[in-house]
């Protein structure tokens, strides 16, 4: 056979270095690429977290500022104002409870309460940090916080953060229970046998009839009976904690213009009357234990494990949010007008609540009393940061957050947003 020699096919050395060149280019390309793919993705992430967060912060808000001083279908505004608070400790004349002498969680005289911390007033600024300093004192706030809610609001679950202000509101829930009937000389009221499960031993109660109203305790729990009134059926009857002829009655025996004296002429309320839950929430911004992120924190009233009525555990409502700054709407007219006209006013000026206290830190004043009351609107502003870091944000940057200026530092790259809410008081027009 022939000797056949075979020609070998391939790449020169430079064809190959001009094919990896090639490659290492189009690779670069794509890491480029894929890098700003991830930052986009982290920024839009952060940024529909804090929308999200927003959005969702306002909505507890302005749902538990609508309802402050929500008494049902009682006004506290009207002229004729009858509200017998009986966890009072102290009393006029004729007996009416002294609403201010109240336990703090219980003062029906100040359905919506605001703190302003120190330096946060509109027109100052503030430095942000990465991890807030906590409130070591109630006095930072004005009015100064009562012993009480400063405690709540520094316990180690969710210790109050510095430079934002605080806000509380107190009133009837919106859910309720026609009363059935009741015998108030001897503290007695019954509810429908179906309507048991809404009357809890130890709770708090607010009744009603449009006219007048009553704060007070149940302190038994609801029995089945046909006893209020007899003959009409089964019904839960319950006892409060008013009772041997003291029901609207804070000194037995005084005959102070009560229900039964002053409207019915009988030891009974009007059947139907709506009975609802009493309610009080404190919002503040605080730090969870072991988060380096503020929360927008929530407490409110429960009962305990022995049946007694208590602020509950903080509630974390959304991550994030590092200060919450308020104003409240009133009428320059109504420093003149009294309570009672203060209905058909509408806001034309937005204060804080330490111009509302009047320099004074004893909140049981009634000149600071009066001035909470005059609150027709809320103004609340959020600023939020987002929990991950967006890679397309950083170095200083100024956030108007309700007139107040907060500054980030340089390097800083959390993605921040203001969300603002205007809250009209339903109850006071």
């Amino acid at each position: 056979m022939p000797n056949v020699r075979l020609r070998q096919a391939g790449l020169s050395l430079i064809e190959l270095m001009i094919a990896i060149t090639i490659g290492v280019v189009l690779m670069l390309g794509m890491v480029e690429v894929f890098g700003t793919t991830r930052a986009v993705y982290q920024t839009t992430s952060a940024l529909s977290r804090v929308q999200e967060g927003g959005r969702f912060a306002m909505d507890f808000i302005r749902g538990d500022l609508r309802m402050g001083g929500q008494w049902g279908c009682f006004n506290e505004y009207q002229p004729l104002r009858r509200f017998y608070n009986h966890t009072a400790t102290a009393f006029t004349a004729d007996g009416t409870p002294i609403e201010s002498s109240a336990n703090w969680a219980f003062r029906t005289d100040l359905p919506i309460e605001g703190f302003e911390y120190e330096n946060t007033a509109p027109g100052e600024a503030v430095a942000l940090t990465q991890v807030p300093s906590l409130v070591d004192a109630g006095s930072k706030w004005s009015p100064t916080l009562p012993a009480d809610v400063f405690a709540w609001v520094s316990d180690a679950e969710a210790p109050a953060v510095v430079n934002s202000d605080i806000f509380v509101v107190r009133y009837a829930s919106a859910d309720y229970v026609p009363i059935k009937g009741s015998d108030l000389a001897a503290g007695r009221m019954s509810v429908a046998a179906a309507d048991q499960d809404f009357i809890d031993q130890g709770a708090m109660y607010v009744a009603t009839d449009c006219r007048q109203i009553s704060l007070f305790q149940v302190n038994t729990a609801p029995s089945i009976e046909d006893t209020l009134p007899a003959g009409d059926g089964v019904e839960a009857v319950f006892t409060s904690v008013v009772g041997g002829g003291s029901w609207n009655q804070a000194i037995p025996d005084s005959d102070p213009p009560g229900w039964k004296e002053y409207y019915y002429g009988t030891s009974t309320i009007g059947e139907g009357s709506p009975l609802h839950r009493y309610r009080i929430a404190i919002y503040y911004v605080g730090l969870p234990q072991d988060e380096t992120a503020p929360s927008l924190i929530r407490r409110e009233l429960i009962l305990d494990a022995a049946g007694l009525p208590v602020i509950g555990p903080p509630q974390r409502l959304v991550d994030g949010i590092e200060s919450m700054q308020l104003t409240f709407g009133v009428s320059a007219a109504m420093a003149t007008s009294s309570v009672s006209e203060l209905q058909g006013l509408p806001p034309n000026a937005y204060v804080t609540a330490e111009t509302l206290a009047n320099g004074e830190n004893d909140n049981t004043t009634s000149a600071y009393v009066n001035n909470m009351r005059r609150i027709k609107k809320v103004r609340a502003a959020l600023l939020l940061r987002g929990l991950e870091t967006a890679a397309v944000q950083g170095g200083d940057a100024n956030y108007n957050v309700g007139d107040v200026t907060f500054t980030s530092g340089a390097g800083d790259a959390n993605l921040r947003a203001v969300y603002e809410a205007v809250v009209a008081v339903r109850n006071r027009y």
